[in-house]
C-alpha cells in the first residue's frame, strides 16, 4: 500500500509575514532616479526669494532637459560623477544669469514705467511725484522703479557720489557706495525690474524712506 504524504499545517500569521517580506523587496519597489538638483533649487528659492523665483523660469525647461539627459546618459555614470556634472552645469547657468543681470543699465530699467515721469529728461522731483502717484494707485512696481531712478539722479546731483551716465549698473553703484541700505534697495529693484516679481506696498514704502537715508549717507561720506 502506497504511503499518503500529508502537507504540514500552515500558520496564517506566518504566511502573511512571509508575503509582506517578499513584497517589500527591491524587486517590487524600483529605486527612484537620483535628483541631485533638488536641494540646490530649494536652497536658491529659500535664500534668494524673488531671484530664485525669477531664475525658476529659466531653470524649469533646463531641469526637464537634465532629467531626460540623466535618464539616457548620466544614469549610466557613477553617482558622484553624475552629481558633479549636474552641479557644474547649474553653476555655469547661474553665473551667466547673474552676470547678465549685473550688466543691465540701472537707469534704463528704472525708467521702464508708465507716464511722463519715465521720460529721460525727467528730474528727480518729477520722478518722485510719479512714484507718489503710482504708489497711491497701487502700482508698486512702477513706484519702486521710479524712486530708484530718482535716487540715482540725487546721488549724482545732491551728493556728488556717482556719475549717472548711460549704461551705469547697480553693481557699479554698490561698489561705489558700500551701503547696506542701497544694497537692499537694489535687491528689490532687480527682482522687480528684471525678475518679474510683483512689488508689494512695503517695497514702495521702503523705497520712499530708505532712498532719503542713502542719499544722506552719500552726502556725508
Amino acid at each position: 500500500m502506497r504511503a499518503v504524504m500529508r502537507a504540514a499545517p500552515v500558520d496564517p500569521a506566518q504566511a502573511r509575514h512571509d508575503v509582506r517580506s517578499i513584497l517589500a523587496g527591491d524587486r517590487y519597489h524600483p529605486k527612484d532616479s537620483p535628483r541631485p538638483l533638488d536641494s540646490v533649487l530649494t536652497w536658491l528659492d529659500h535664500h534668494l526669494h524673488g531671484v530664485g523665483h525669477a531664475l525658476g523660469v529659466v531653470f524649469l525647461p533646463i531641469g526637464r532637459f537634465f532629467a531626460w539627459l540623466w535618464q539616457h546618459t548620466f544614469g549610466a555614470l557613477p553617482i558622484v560623477l553624475a552629481v558633479a556634472l549636474g552641479v557644474a552645469v547649474l553653476a555655469a547657468i547661474l553665473f551667466a544669469t547673474v552676470r547678465a543681470v549685473e550688466r543691465r543699465p540701472a537707469a534704463r530699467a528704472a525708467g521702464h514705467a508708465a507716464g511722463a515721469a519715465g521720460e529721460p529728461s525727467a528730474t528727480a522731483e518729477d520722478l518722485e511725484r510719479g512714484a507718489d502717484e503710482a504708489e497711491a494707485a497701487g502700482r508698486y512696481g512702477d513706484a519702486v522703479r521710479l524712486r530708484f531712478r530718482a535716487g540715482l539722479l540725487r546721488l549724482e546731483r545732491d551728493a556728488d557720489a556717482i556719475v549717472n551716465r548711460p549704461g551705469l549698473t547697480t553693481r557699479e553703484v554698490r561698489v561705489r557706495l558700500h551701503s547696506e541700505r542701497f544694497d537692499a534697495l537694489a535687491d528689490t529693484f532687480e527682482v522687480v525690474a528684471y525678475g518679474g516679481v510683483a512689488a508689494a506696498a512695503d517695497d514702495a514704502d521702503s523705497a520712499r524712506h530708505d532712498w532719503r537715508a542713502v542719499v544722506g549717507e552719500a552726502r556725508r561720506g
